[in-house]
């Protein structure tokens, strides 16, 4: 089973994470998930969010750049010369994601 349905929601899944894991009171890595099988859900996230973060690796920094300031710096203004480079790291993104079987 694919964990998103598109790229934009597995990003806004790994940047709702990463402010999550960067504003925690300890240094664990894992995050606090509530319900009946919290240990096995908290599982279920850490390993979508390093999915996602493998994903990542195949963008050159320019391209993480600007999905940095598309998705965790919300109130930046957009110009016409990242949405190529945007456009370009959503490709390869939905590329590599599709491959690894994160997105659906």
């Amino acid at each position: 089973m694919r964990p998103f349905r598109s790229v934009g929601q597995a990003l806004g899944f790994f940047f709702e994470q990463a402010q999550r894991l960067s504003s925690a009171n300890s240094l664990a890595p894992r995050p606090k998930v509530q319900g009946l099988d919290a240990g096995g859900r908290a599982a279920d996230v850490m390993a979508a969010y390093l999915s996602v973060s493998l994903c990542l690796e195949v963008l050159g920094d320019e391209e993480r750049q600007c999905l940095f300031q598309r998705f965790w710096l919300t109130s930046c203004r957009r110009e016409k010369g990242p949405n190529r480079i945007y456009h370009r790291a959503m490709v390869k993104l939905g590329k590599e994601m599709r491959r690894r079987g994160v997105v659906g």
